[in-house]
């Protein structure tokens, strides 16, 4: 899948070997600037996936997908 870092992070490893058999500074600078975009995709997608285990987490019980949990109200009390 595209979006997993996995992904990105071999595709950065990639535009650095190129880069580094690069004979013009041009197509050097173009490749490093390819590997430094695919890492903060990689980095994007790790942050993403954090934050998703942590509000799954937070949301308690709910699987990914699952309805919102049925609100409860509050009964009132009069004295």
């Amino acid at each position: 899948m595209a979006s997993e870092p996995s992904y990105y992070r071999a595709q950065a490893a990639l535009a650095e070997a190129e880069a580094d058999g690069a004979m013009l500074d041009n197509v050097r600078d173009r490749h490093m600037r390819s590997a430094q975009a695919f890492n903060q995709m990689a980095e994007r997608q790790e942050k993403v996936a954090v934050m998703r285990a942590a509000r799954e987490a937070a949301s308690g019980s709910n699987a990914p997908g699952a309805p919102y949990p049925q609100e409860t109200t509050l009964e009132s009390h009069t004295d």
